[in-house]
């Protein structure tokens, strides 16, 4: 998961965590409204003491309900993955089906918001740090995966036993795949190409209102699955409308805690959370890839008219689940909500990388070693080693101080107990 957004002391949000960015500010030259890039949908561009405000909780909450709807979904996929012959994972994988609608669009929404204050640096500084938070941690913790892997299996060869289900690639394949094909921490390649993509249009005056008309139609096409051969070309197609949006109403999103009252996102996160009950139970998400027992072709009329039929279904329920996820942040955020949680969001980057190897070891664990099948066992289990390693690798780096395991020479954020600045 994931993922840039750490905030420098009087900043919202810097780099560093999943889903974030550098603030709702204006383009790479936009300081005023007359620019031609230099408004956004919602309005004018954010005033400079909105952008110097202290870092808002809200976003970290919904950095960390997001990872953990992400931690979530690996653990269920796995034990799919694994065959877990258990009754009670098809509930969890339909719960999934709908989960995966929304957790990444929302990821990328928030990255949104503060896409903008980060191009007043200039688009060449923007590409640089972006590569450092983003491609740097993909490609170190792609070889860590793979090192892992390989161990992983050679210890399957001396033991006799499978123990882990993702086969070892070659070295080209592992390269090919770091570029074209990615598997492994695909959100963090993906958002950096979202971020260079949206600067780059910025960069040559487009107003965001026109980006976010091209960002729909390349939601459209993404969607169609007219780009399936490019995975990366998919992921950025149907993410950056989700990205642009958080871009065009940074505004909103960052100011709408300070004036809603308690009962007020109470009602909206129930009123979306119905909404999302009832998308689950009436299964509109529940698409056929396969018609009458065969593959069909991506051109396929019939196959394209059931794609297009479910577009404005798609991205009802992912409004409605990044309303409902945003809602839920804002209410945790007036209710002084758990650290804990609000700590989660400031290391998401960290969790959404660490915690696939909690989740992998508890499930060799509880299941390869104690034999345990029950799957809600197994899910407990997943996501609580999921949570916790990336917390505990953190800790370690911070407590020896070695600053490059996750960015380059800088450290992840310790956990504090002080009152989050509002």
């Amino acid at each position: 998961m994931l993922i840039a957004g750490r905030g420098r002391s009087g900043e919202h949000h810097g780099h560093g965590s999943a889903g974030g960015g550098d603030g709702g500010g204006g383009a790479a030259r936009a300081t005023s409204g007359h620019h031609s890039g230099g408004e956004s949908v919602a309005g004018p561009l954010p005033t400079p003491a909105l952008l110097k405000r202290p870092r808002v909780s809200r976003i970290d909450y919904a950095k960390a309900v997001a990872v953990i709807l992400v931690v979530v979904g690996h653990v269920v996929g796995g034990l799919d993955a694994s065959k877990i012959p258990e009754d009670g994972l098809s509930t969890a994988l339909h719960g999934l089906h709908l989960k995966n609608s929304f957790r990444m669009p929302a990821l990328f929404l928030i990255a949104g918001i503060f896409a903008e204050r980060s191009l007043r640096k200039g688009y060449g500084v923007f590409v640089r740090e972006k590569a450092g938070y983003l491609l740097y941690p993909y490609l170190l913790w792609n070889l860590i995966n793979y090192g892992v892997m390989f161990s992983a299996h050679e210890a399957e060869a001396a033991l006799g036993r499978k123990l882990v289900n993702t086969p070892l690639m070659e070295l080209p394949d592992f390269i090919e795949m770091l570029v074209f094909r990615t598997r492994d921490l695909w959100f963090l390649y993906a958002l950096f190409l979202t971020l260079a993509l949206y600067g780059l249009l910025r960069l040559v005056g487009l107003r965001i209102r026109w980006i976010l008309a091209i960002a729909f139609v390349t939601h459209v096409i993404a969607r169609l699955g007219l780009v399936d051969a490019v995975p990366m070309a998919f992921q950025v197609g149907r993410l950056l409308f989700y990205f642009t949006l958080g871009a065009a109403f940074a505004d909103t999103i960052l100011a709408v805690g300070h004036r809603a009252r308690l009962w007020q996102p109470l009602a909206l996160a129930l009123s979306f959370g119905a909404a999302m009950m009832w998308f689950a139970s009436s299964e509109v998400l529940e698409i056929p890839h396969r018609m009458d027992g065969r593959e069909r072709a991506i051109l396929d009329t019939d196959n394209l008219r059931l794609l297009a039929a479910q577009l404005p279904v798609r991205m009802s329920v992912s409004l409605t689940g990044i309303g409902a996820l945003l809602s839920l942040a804002v209410l945790f955020e007036r209710l002084n909500g758990p650290r804990l949680l609000e700590y989660l969001g400031k290391i998401s980057m960290e969790v959404y990388i660490v915690s696939s190897f909690g989740m992998v070891a508890s499930r060799i664990l509880l299941n390869k070693v104690l034999g345990i099948e029950q799957a809600w066992i197994l899910i407990l289990g997943g996501v609580s080693a999921g949570l916790i390693s990336p917390v505990l690798v953190v800790w370690l780096t911070n407590l020896v101080g070695f600053k490059y395991l996750f960015r380059f020479n800088k450290a992840s954020p310790a956990f504090t107990s002080r009152p989050a600045a509002t």
